[in-house]
This record gives structure tokens, sequence and C-alpha cells, in this order.
């Protein structure tokens, strides 16, 4: 009887190996798919740093934190304005280490004054730094606190604040920034809403007046999520949501804090 003999057989051993990201790593991963398109997302709720193992081109939205309402026990006050917001998209990186900064939202008051200011959202390489600008915190009197969107003003407050967020570049591609000036609520008592990224707060004759509107973004999740709306003017004091860059609501007890800001980073895959 003739036996045959077994050939050996070439294994691919780096076929059977699992298959591991190796474009980026850094903040909360996940993947969706929209209009047949599918995305990697990296969102960074608080301060990490975003290792990009190769050049590759992202869409970047980031939000400073919220300014917190103003407080004043007997008469009108403002709300606290939105961080400042920055989205751009195709922007080329390079591969390397990116520091992300997330701001803290504004603090609420238990006594009278101005609602504090949110604080700077940042991305940082040896290209550049890109900078989102804490909201302003709103007003009991005077004049009103600017920021990334400008903090209402309170009782007989007259003057108009402007914001201070602006667009910019990064490695060449802009970041257009959405941020609003607020003007004064008329007199009589009244406080003005907070301005938020889509537009500026309310200024009736009325109590409360609502914050500007936010802007919606679908970086994240593949759907609409509304950042950096502006805080009401004074009420109770309703804080805003985290991760959201919206500011406070102003209040007569205690003024609602500002929101925190985010950082997405998303690319195709």
């Amino acid at each position: 009887m003739t036996r045959s003999k077994i050939q050996p057989v070439a294994i691919n051993i780096t076929s059977l190996r699992p298959q591991v990201d190796t474009i980026a790593g850094g903040g909360i991963v996940t993947t969706y798919t929209l209009s047949g398109t599918d995305y990697k997302v990296h969102s960074f709720l608080s301060s990490r740093n975003f290792v990009l193992l190769e050049d590759k081109a992202v869409d970047i939205l980031l939000i400073a934190g919220g300014g917190a309402g103003g407080r004043y026990a007997s008469n009108g006050v403002g709300g606290g304005g939105a961080g400042g917001m920055l989205v751009g998209t195709n922007i080329a990186l390079v591969a390397g280490e990116y520091v992300i900064s997330i701001g803290g939202g504004g603090g609420g008051l238990t006594s009278n004054g101005t609602g504090n200011l949110g604080t700077n959202s940042y991305i940082q390489h040896t290209i550049g730094t890109v900078t989102a600008n804490g909201g302003g915190g709103g007003y009991y009197s005077g004049n009103v606190g600017g920021g990334g969107s400008a903090g209402g003003g309170g009782n007989n407050t007259t003057g108009t604040s402007s914001t201070n967020q602006t667009s910019q570049t990064f490695n060449g591609t802009t970041l257009t920034a959405y941020g609003n000036s607020q003007g004064p609520p008329p007199n009589g008592g009244y406080g003005a809403g907070g301005a938020g990224a889509g537009g500026a707060g309310g200024q009736l004759s009325q109590t409360p007046n609502a914050g500007g509107a936010g802007l919606a973004n679908n970086f994240r999740t593949g759907s609409n999520i509304t950042y950096a709306a502006g805080g009401a003017s004074a009420n109770v004091g309703t804080s805003a949501a985290a991760n959201t860059g919206s500011g406070g609501a102003g209040s007569y007890s205690t003024s609602g804090a500002g929101g925190s800001g985010i950082c997405v980073i998303r690319y195709t895959i």
C-alpha cells in the first residue's frame, strides 16, 4: 500500500487576527451610517488627548462652556450666554497627538451678582490651535457680559454686548464661528435672555424672556442635536444640560449653571 505525502499548507496568520482600528484613538468612539456613508466618531465630553496614527480628513464640532445666569433677589436679571461654537468639515489633520480641552459651564449663584463665565474649549497641536470662547454670564445691573455668545442684561442695563467668537483656520481650513451679541432689556425691572449660537435672547417687557436659539448639528450621532442655546432671564434658575454649551437661566434665588462644552471629531471609514 502506497501512502501519499501530506503537503504543507501556507496559512496567512495576519488574516486570522482581529481587525483593529489603526486610524485614531481617544474619547468615546462610536460608528454610524448616514446616507450610505460610514462614519467613525470620537466624542470628547471631558479633556482628553486625540491620537491620530495617519493623516486624515475630519469634520470637527467644538463648543465652549456656557455662562451662568445672573442672580438678583428683587428684580429682573439676565440669562447666561451660550459657549462659542466652531464647525468645520474636511479638515486635513496630520498624524500626531492633539490636546482636546473641554470648557466647564459657569457655576450658578446664590447671592446677587453677575453669572460666572463659561470656560474656553480648544484643540491644540503643532499645526496650530483653535479655541471656542466661553459664554458670557447674565447681568443683574450695569453692562451685559460678552462671551462666545453674550449674556443677557438685567434691570436698567443699557449696553449691548458683542460676541467675541471668531472663525478660525486649522491647518489651512476654516472652522466657522457661531455666536451672537445681546442687546439690553426694556426698562421696568426686566431681564434679557442670554444669546445663543442661533440668535439673540428675548428683550420683551415680560418675565422671563427666552434665551436665544441654539444650533443643530449631526456629527455625533447622524441625527441633529441642538447645542449652544442661551439661558432664559429671571426665572427658576434652570441649569443647562452637560456637554451642550448652553447658558444657564437667571433667577431670584439660585441661578442656573451653564452647560459644559464638547468636541466631536468624525471621519469616513
